[in-house]
C-alpha cells in the first residue's frame, strides 16, 4: 500500500524579473523516452480501514489549530480525509512545482539540465538562501541541475526562484498544474511578493540584502502584522488541499 499525508502544507511560490536571463530554450519538441512505461492496470478499490476513519477524525477533531489530513491508498483506491479541501499555506512545498514544470519542459525536449544558467544580485531573494554567498560580481555562473538540487535539497528560496524565471514564470507553472489537472493547487505570486504580503509589508530590493527584511518587519505595528497573517491563513495565494498533494 502507497498513501500519503499532508498536515499542514507549507512552501513558496516565486516569481519572474526584468534582468533574470537565461530562459528555457524553446527545443523541438522531440523527446526521449529511455525506460518503457507501462500502460495502467484497473484495480479493485475498496473501503478505508475504519479504525484509520476514526484515528483521523478524531486527530482533526482534537487540534486547536486549522489542519487539513489526507491520505490516499494508491494500490486500493480509498481515500482517508479530514478537512482535506480547504485550501492550506503551502510556502516551501511549492518547489515541488517549480521542479516539475522543469522536468516537464526536459520531457519535452526544451530544456536541459545541463543547460549553464547565471544567478545575479537581483536574483536575490529572502530567507533561507545559501546560494547568495556565491554570487560575486559577475554573478553564479551554474547549471540548470544544480539550481534544482539545491531548490530541492537545500530548499534554497533564491535557487527556486531563478529555476522558476527559467521555465516561464508563475503563469508557466500554473499552467502545467492545470494541464496535468493536479486538482485543488494554487501557486503564488512570487516569493518576495508573497513572504512580504504576508509580513503587511510592499517589497522593496534593497530587502533582499542582510538583515533589511526582518528589521523593516519588526518595525511595522503587530497589528498590521497579525491581520496581514490573519489574511495569508484565511486565504493564501499559494494555497493547496491536502487531498490534492
Amino acid at each position: 500500500m502507497t498513501g500519503g499525508i499532508a498536515l499542514a502544507l507549507t512552501g513558496c511560490g516565486s516569481t519572474s524579473r526584468p534582468g533574470a536571463t537565461g530562459a528555457a530554450p524553446q527545443g523541438d519538441g522531440t523527446a526521449s523516452v529511455s525506460i518503457p512505461v507501462p500502460l495502467p492496470t484497473a484495480r479493485a478499490t475498496r473501503a478505508a480501514p475504519a479504525p484509520l476513519v476514526t484515528a483521523i477524525d478524531a486527530l482533526h477533531h482534537d487540534f486547536a489549530g486549522k489542519a487539513g489530513i489526507a491520505i490516499r491508498a494508491v494500490d486500493e483506491g480509498w481515500t482517508v480525509e479530514a478537512g482535506g479541501r480547504q485550501r492550506l499555506p503551502q510556502q516551501s512545498v511549492s518547489k515541488l512545482w517549480v521542479a516539475i514544470t522543469l522536468l516537464d519542459l526536459r520531457d519535452q525536449g526544451k530544456a536541459k539540465l545541463e543547460d549553464p544558467v547565471v544567478v545575479r544580485a537581483e536574483d536575490l531573494t529572502l530567507f533561507h538562501q545559501p546560494i547568495a554567498m556565491l554570487v560575486t560580481g559577475d554573478g553564479y555562473h551554474t547549471t540548470v541541475g544544480e539550481l534544482l538540487r539545491r531548490a530541492l535539497t537545500h530548499s534554497d528560496n533564491t535557487a527556486n526562484d531563478r529555476l522558476l524565471s527559467y521555465v516561464g514564470g508563475p503563469r508557466a507553472v500554473r499552467g502545467m498544474i492545470l494541464r496535468k489537472q493536479l486538482g485543488e493547487i494554487r501557486f503564488g505570486p512570487g516569493e518576495r511578493l508573497l513572504q512580504s504580503g504576508t509580513a503587511g509589508l510592499v517589497w522593496q530590493p534593497a530587502y533582499a540584502l542582510g538583515n533589511a527584511f526582518a528589521v523593516a518587519r519588526a518595525r511595522l505595528d503587530p497589528q498590521i502584522r497579525a491581520a496581514a497573517l490573519d489574511a495569508y491563513v484565511a486565504n493564501p495565494p499559494d494555497g493547496a488541499a491536502p487531498i490534492a498533494i
